[in-house]
């Protein structure tokens, strides 16, 4: 099989994960109706004409507007709802298609909009990894068939960050000059669900003469570090009784929270918009080979399956006391039963990933979400383009309280202690979105590939971060730019 039909599936793999991982809690679980608060939708020139059908892409609508028809979940409700409600007030109609490519989406849905014969106007291109697969599916210049969102920017609010991700904006929507994608904020406990956060098994902790109010403690007053983590995985490491102090992520994505934990990144645009890699800065390497240490020096990393190791379960096994990962590893499975949260013999809680002694502040990196691009040929554009900001955005204003009530109500279902649901908030609050994931994978290039996949060749000694970052580094740049038109 090729690397870049590999790299696809790999991109499916994921977004079916993380959208599994994002549900929100199951049938019959009560969650507050917030009542509906003014937006900037007031302030605007309503371009959406009666009559208009707007039609919406969503790999995971198999039958038409499955989505918001048919659909389970606590806010299941609330969503069709609104969809009702947005068709009734402006006279419009709002269908989610159903995706008749299977897996081959990412490229047959822009190919068929590059073609003259588009299949919908609004495009949820799924997840981050998806934007330069289908930005370049096409085989024409992006522009020729996708919309510039700041041709129609008057009649959106795309540029205010309580309903739309400014960061993620600057660091994955712009080609070759042209804003082709926007990123939705998200309310609920989906504001957090992908934030990096550290979670610890109590019992694991106190077993290592160490407990959750230390940790709090320490986080409160800034001192929760890599130094302080450091000793408590030495602490609460017991191989005799195959306990590790923490256990590996998939894809050594713990290497790049603890990245962006001490200030550095992985990715930076330069001032023509262009990502280039900065994983080889001092703040940067500083990270990864702490992560080395820990794993190498200390024996502390519990390194079973390396690239590919999925780290929830051997937390939720007891085999590790710490796990670095995203937040919604606590509900992850849930439909199988198998969520974290639902082991009554584990008693967890999270913090914030520890400060790195370059850093001045704490930070929760966040490398997925969901993007949205819009295909022309529509007869009322800036109609399409209005609906996608005012429908496909978020219902409620990210900071406000009806925001915060999905929040705390439905984090409760997942976390056993208030200091839990305020680092989620912390999350949010320091969060850093970042654009790493969606250059993850160019067939044999890519951020990943030089990033983190030759760890074991690091921890063997054969190699160092430092000499493999200065021999590809360029490369991957040039190719960085010559597939996003600069």
């Amino acid at each position: 099989m090729k690397k870049s039909v590999i790299a696809l599936l790999l991109c499916v793999v994921a977004l079916a994960f993380v959208m599994v991982g994002c549900q929100t809690p199951g049938d019959g679980t009560p969650t507050p109706a917030p009542t509906p608060t003014g937006t900037v939708e007031e302030e605007l020139e309503i371009v959406m004409k009666a009559g208009d059908v707007y039609k919406i892409y969503f790999v995971n609508t198999t039958v038409e507007n499955l989505w918001v028809d048919g659909v389970t979940g606590v806010r299941a409700q609330e969503n069709r709802q609104r969809w009702l409600d947005f068709q009734q007030e402006y006279g419009v109609t709002i269908t989610w298609i159903a995706n008749s490519y299977g897996n081959d989406w990412p490229s047959q849905v822009p190919a068929a909009a590059a073609a003259g014969e588009s299949i919908c106007d609004i495009y949820n291109m799924g997840g981050p990894c998806f934007i330069p697969l289908s930005i370049n599916a096409g085989g024409l210049s992006p522009a020729s068939y996708y919309v510039d969102f700041n041709e129609y920017i008057e009649y959106t609010n795309f540029k205010d960050n309580r309903y739309w991700d400014q960061s993620a904006t600057e660091a994955v929507g712009y080609y070759g000059g042209k804003l082709h994608v926007v990123v939705p904020q998200e309310i609920g406990i989906g504001a957090a669900a992908l934030n990096m956060v550290t979670y610890f098994n109590k019992d694991l902790l106190a077993a290592g003469g160490h407990s959750a109010s230390e940790i709090y403690d320490l986080y409160n007053k800034g001192e929760w570090t890599f130094d302080a983590f450091r000793q408590m995985c030495i602490d609460c490491t017991d191989l005799d009784k195959n306990v590790y102090g923490v256990t590996n992520t998939r894809n050594y994505l713990s290497v790049y929270a603890l990245i962006y934990s001490n200030g550095g990144a992985v990715l930076t645009n330069n001032e023509q918009g262009c990502p280039e890699f900065t994983a080889d800065s001092p703040q940067a390497l500083k990270a990864v080979n702490f992560f080395i240490q820990l794993a190498k020096d200390d024996g502390v990393v519990l390194n079973t399956n390396g690239y590919w190791q999925e780290e929830a379960p051997f937390f939720r096994d007891g085999q590790s006391t710490f796990m670095v990962t995203y937040a919604n590893r606590a509900w992850e499975g849930e439909n199988q039963g198998g969520a974290i949260y639902q082991n009554e013999n584990i008693q967890y809680g999270i913090v914030l990933n520890p400060k790195g002694p370059d850093a001045t502040d704490y930070a929760s990196s966040r490398d997925w979400y969901t993007p949205f691009s819009a295909f022309k040929g529509h007869d009322n554009m800036a109609g399409v383009v209005q609906c996608l900001s005012l429908y496909n955005g978020p219902q409620y204003a990210a900071d406000s309280a009806e925001a915060v009530m999905l929040l705390e109500s439905q984090a409760s279902l997942y976390f056993q202690d208030n200091e839990s649901i305020k680092i989620l908030k912390d999350a949010i609050e320091k969060n850093i979105t970042v654009s790493y994931m969606a250059y993850w994978d160019f067939g044999t290039n890519g951020v990943g590939h030089l990033t983190t996949l030759p760890m074991d060749s690091w921890l063997k000694g054969e190699s160092t971060p430092e000499l493999d970052y200065a021999a590809k580094k360029d490369a991957l740049n040039i190719f960085l730019a010559e597939k996003l038109g600069y």
